[in-house]
């Protein structure tokens, strides 16, 4: 299972592929119907992942060694 940190970077990527014309939210193909997420729904999950992923880390002290 993908961490935190790696979702946040792939709900960023799709983010910045969507808002640059580069991905769509829904298409059909084949008399197919394709629907991805809203980018409402990217945010809040892109908040979501952010809140865990911030909870995933340590602050290091330094050392004189």
């Amino acid at each position: 299972m993908a961490t935190s940190a790696e979702l946040l970077a792939a709900v960023e990527t799709a983010i910045a592929a969507r808002l640059s014309g580069d991905a769509y939210e829904e298409y059909s193909e084949a008399g197919q119907r394709f629907r991805g997420a809203t980018l409402s729904e990217l945010f809040s999950i892109r908040s979501r992942l952010q809140a865990e992923a911030g909870t995933n880390f340590t602050l290091a002290e330094l050392s004189d060694v």
